[in-house]
């Protein structure tokens, strides 16, 4: 809670405004049993629903206000977790994007997961982008095989054949 709490501290706002959206933001990513816990005791998933939390806290996601809000920028919401917990906390950024009806950039090295969840990419190599569009045009052996500088044959491991 107070993590949260604290991403609300610029706002100078009362403390009641700041419970109200704290609480929306742990009910948005499904945390409130985590709200009372200390930050070092929660696993690699736990966290990263946590931190999405305490983003949509510094973005006040009342649906009314959250109106001039477009994005969420996120840098590898998914990095070092387990496939169960990456897959939780993409259903989770889809719900709220949908829910808030906003945007979420994310940088994402997991492409297994970009395919599954995400409706546009770029495809990008020493920061360059080579590649965007609709994610299952996009997301090709040949381009990977370009982007990543792997041959043909090994990035197509990386590409779903089937929904």
């Amino acid at each position: 809670w107070e993590l949260l709490s604290l991403a609300r501290m610029s706002f100078n706002e009362p403390i009641g405004l700041t419970n109200e959206i704290v609480y929306r933001s742990l009910q948005l990513v499904n945390c409130m049993k985590l709200a009372n816990r200390e930050v070092t005791t929660l696993s690699g998933g736990e966290r990263q629903r946590i931190l999405i939390a305490k983003a949509l806290a510094q973005i006040d996601n009342d649906l009314e206000s959250i109106k001039e809000t477009k994005f969420l920028l996120l840098d590898e919401p998914t990095s070092a977790l387990d496939l169960y917990q990456a897959t939780n906390v993409m259903t989770i950024l889809k719900e709220v994007s949908l829910k808030l009806n906003i945007g979420i950039i994310m940088i994402n090295h997991d492409l297994i997961a970009v395919q599954k969840f995400c409706k546009t990419c770029y495809l990008m190599s020493a920061g360059k982008i080579l590649f965007s569009g609709s994610t299952k045009n996009i997301l090709n052996a040949e381009n990977i095989s370009s982007a990543y500088r792997i041959s043909a044959s090994v990035a197509k491991d990386f590409v779903l054949t089937s929904e």
